[in-house]
């Protein structure tokens, strides 16, 4: 009987183990952590400008990363800065070690937005983009 105990215990501990690499982390943006639609619901500046919060469904960002697009639905009906228009944008996430983020989130249009992006469970930021200095804040 002892000789059994002795084959099954290593045989038990091996299959009890877990690997803990699925687990949701606070990581910067992985190469395919941004995919899917992301709603836009605030919008803060660094630079002392007024916050705009949005209702969920108002502004829609649907990234798509085997093509390095974004589709941007801006239904705003305010005065007050709404990020990008309604249109196609190309974009890229790209490391940067010589910024205080590891991950660079670039969109290009006419001006360019763009800054640190971090996903943190069903969270989108976007942090110091270019445009004046605006944190983007989405939800999925």
């Amino acid at each position: 009987m002892k000789v059994i105990l002795y084959m099954v215990l290593p045989l038990l501990l091996i299959t009890g183990c877990t690997d803990d690499t699925n687990e949701p982390t606070d990581n910067p943006v992985a190469s395919t952590g941004i995919d899917g639609a992301w709603q836009l619901i605030k919008i803060t500046s660094s630079i002392g400008k007024p916050e705009s919060s949005f209702e969920k469904g108002t502004i829609i960002w649907q990234f798509a990363q085997g093509n390095q697009q974004v589709v941007v639905s801006n239904n705003a009906a305010t005065k007050d800065y709404s990020g990008m228009q309604s249109g196609r944008y190309s974009y890229s996430i790209l490391a940067n070690a010589q910024t205080h983020c590891d991950k660079v989130l670039t969109i290009k249009n006419n001006n360019g937005i763009g800054g640190c992006a971090t996903v943190s469970n069903d969270t989108l930021t976007v942090a110091n983009a270019y445009a004046g200095h605006y944190n983007f804040i989405f939800v999925r």
